[in-house]
């Protein structure tokens, strides 16, 4: 019996394990908010381990999970209307994929292509994926970016990994990059794209295949001593009949007077857009 075997067998057991433990409501789980639990603290990587809405899943990072959550089933941002029994989706920045975990509570039948560059995060998204016997996702442990290659990646185990060395995290250590517009050739029901600042060196790809996709979320960084360029996403926008809406993350008393950054960015902005329906 190979070691390989041995280590999928005992994950299985694990996630068996894990069920029990969330039916009988043993003392070493902890509620974090309604509609998630933390249990504690998981094998892989000493990673932490939740009960979300009857899916177990890990993280590096135990206070990013309840945020996730909040924004992705509570809010259901990145919810669509389904024009078909069978969505294609592209995720570009899964992180540990409660996206994709979401999508598939609405549609079961969503084929889904996810990108994900952070080592950490990648090695999450797997196990979460094949442990809640996940059907129809692909999942690719790259970068999108402009170029095809290998470049220096910056993480930490939060939700902040970039190709933007500028923001300096914990680690750094080279990817894969691939282009996103060779999966655009197809029409894309959905189309995700939250990589940290790579968005605008790949909006020619997007814009170029606008045609072939429905609705889209764009989460747009300016960074300190770069043009700012949001104009630019929402200029292509209306330019192909899309109609949009905008959140901008940060709040800032004076924001003209006092200068705030994140990770040296200056604006976080997500936009959410679809196609008219008057087209």
């Amino acid at each position: 019996m190979s070691i390989n075997y041995i280590i999928i067998l005992f994950r299985k057991f694990l996630y068996f394990f894990y069920r029990i433990v969330s039916i009988f409501n043993f003392k070493s789980r902890t509620a974090t908010s309604k509609g998630i639990e933390r249990l504690f603290k998981h094998d892989v990587d000493d990673f932490f381990s939740f009960n979300i809405q009857g899916y177990i899943i890990i993280s590096p990072n135990e206070k990013m999970v309840p945020i996730l959550y909040h924004h992705i089933f509570k809010r259901e941002i990145y919810k669509f209307k389904l024009n078909n029994s069978k969505p294609k989706i592209i995720d570009c920045g899964s992180n540990i994929g409660m996206a994709i975990l979401y999508w598939k509570k609405i549609s079961s039948e969503a084929e889904i292509i996810a990108f994900e560059p952070s080592e950490m995060n990648f090695r999450a998204l797997k196990y979460n994926i094949e442990m809640n016997s996940i059907n129809n996702v692909t999942l690719i442990n790259a970068a999108i970016s402009s170029k095809i290659g290998n470049f220096f990646f910056t993480d930490n185990d939060a939700a902040s990994g970039s190709l933007f060395l500028e923001k300096d995290l914990d680690r750094k250590y080279i990817v894969n990059t691939v282009r996103l517009d060779n999966y655009l050739q197809e029409e894309i029901d959905f189309l995700k794209i939250d990589i940290e600042g790579e968005e605008i060196n790949i909006l020619d790809q997007v814009v170029d295949n606008l045609k072939n996709i429905q609705n889209i979320f764009i989460e747009y960084h300016s960074f300190l001593g770069r043009p700012q360029k949001l104009s630019m996403f929402l200029k292509s926008l209306e330019d192909n009949n899309f109609r949009y809406y905008i959140e901008g993350e940060y709040s800032n008393n004076a924001p003209l007077f006092n200068n705030h950054t994140k990770l040296k960015q200056d604006l976080q902005v997500a936009i959410w857009a679809k196609k008219s329906e008057n087209e």
